[in-house]
């Protein structure tokens, strides 16, 4: 519906794909409850920085799409850019509180730091319909992945190559 509409107006679109880094070592040190918390407080995070046009879910396993409607390429990578940090300065208090009533250990606070990386594409010549744009937004997110984490790249249609955006 919303490529629909941004092609029918004339509007650009963007798409944003994350993904919760290292989400499986997390799960295995903490367990899968408070993995699970993480996730929602991850959503919740994610969705209070958005505005309310903006569609945002979560794919399955740590995987969360976003949807930005009249957003061009520049607004989507400084909406991605606010995400990533809100991310990564989130309070994870409450995850942590319930690892430890239910193991009883001491831990680090800074073991409950987690960061997420992020893929952005916006509709352009190349990218006409939905499912293309979160293709290209995942490739990108995945380009992140396998060079560091913690950063946003964006897809760039050359080569399906993507370029890195820095912190």
């Amino acid at each position: 519906r919303e490529c629909n509409r941004s092609a029918r107006m004339a509007e650009p679109l963007s798409a944003l794909m994350l993904d919760v880094d290292e989400f499986k070592k997390f799960n295995d040190r903490f367990g899968h409850k408070v993995g699970d918390l993480v996730l929602q407080l991850v959503a919740v995070e994610c969705k209070s920085s958005l505005r309310d046009v903006d569609i945002f879910g979560r794919l399955g396993g740590e995987e969360f799409a976003a949807i930005l409607p009249g957003a061009n390429l520049e607004r989507a990578i400084l909406v991605a850019t606010r995400l990533r940090t809100v991310v990564e300065n989130a309070d994870l208090s409450q995850a942590g509180e319930l690892f430890d009533m239910a193991t009883n250990e001491r831990r680090d606070n800074n073991e409950l730091k987690i960061t997420i990386s992020i893929g952005v594409a916006s509709l352009d010549g190349t990218c006409k319909g939905i499912e293309i744009l979160i293709d290209h937004a995942d490739r990108a997110m995945y380009s992140v992945k396998y060079g560091g984490r913690n950063q946003i790249k964006v897809w760039n249609d050359k080569a399906d190559e993507t370029k890195r955006m820095d912190n």
